[in-house]
């Protein structure tokens, strides 16, 4: 039993070991967010967004909808978290997980900039994270944007199941890491989202690295 509590502990402290010294600076500016899914910005982008001050604009470019489940449970789940964190939303209704025009996207994303200019896009990085191919899609329409417009762009690096569940030791261009007396501040995001809550989001919650750590390349 004490070979099994003495395991236990040190893989905590691998599992933590950022907490303990990266000192994430409150970054200010302009945001935009943009995302696939409602509950990417939770099971994702948590500790991002907890530590940005300023204007967070978030694109959500689906509800949640397949052509079979139609709904608009999950909508109404992000634009409550929205309205209690003061992110201003914009959601679209491309269907989940069908092929994406990646042309539409860009498109969206100049009209939001000509509309309502941002100075730092974030998205998924080209891997999405778990190689899904919406937000695979973000990542595509993000590079052809940026290719025009020079802005700051922010892509979250995809990790393997090691790096996410026991221990993400890569480093990144920034790295947002919430400290132990933050780490309900996701769960609290994520509980907007009564509708995902099956058993298995609850292990993610416990064990993503995603919920404390996002390490992101330019």
């Amino acid at each position: 039993m004490k070979i099994f509590f003495l395991y236990f502990f040190i893989l905590f402290l691998l599992r933590n070991y950022k907490r303990f010294y990266i000192t994430t600076p409150i970054t200010t500016g302009n945001f935009l967010l943009l995302i696939a899914h409602p509950d990417d910005e939770s099971m994702f982008f948590g500790p991002t967004l907890l530590n940005l001050k300023g204007k967070i604009r978030i694109i959500c470019l689906s509800k949640g909808n397949t052509l079979l489940n139609y709904t608009n449970i999950r909508q109404k789940e992000l634009e409550a978290l929205c309205n209690n964190y003061n992110y201003n939303l914009t959601m679209y209704n491309f269907l989940d997980n069908d092929n994406w025009d990646t042309q539409k996207i860009t498109d969206i994303l100049f009209y939001t900039y000509l509309v309502s200019p941002f100075d730092t896009l974030i998205t998924f990085d080209k891997n999405g994270v778990s190689n899904h191919k919406n937000h695979i899609s973000c990542y595509k329409a993000s590079f052809l944007f940026r290719n025009i417009f020079k802005i700051n762009t922010m892509y979250l690096k995809s990790l393997n199941i090691f790096q996410k569940y026991i221990l993400n030791y890569r480093c990144g261009v920034k790295e947002y890491v919430l400290k132990f007396k933050d780490y309900f501040s996701v769960v609290k995001m994520m509980s907007y989202h009564r509708s995902q809550l099956v058993w298995f989001r609850y292990l993610y919650l416990m064990f993503s690295s995603y919920t404390s750590y996002n390490t992101y390349q330019n």
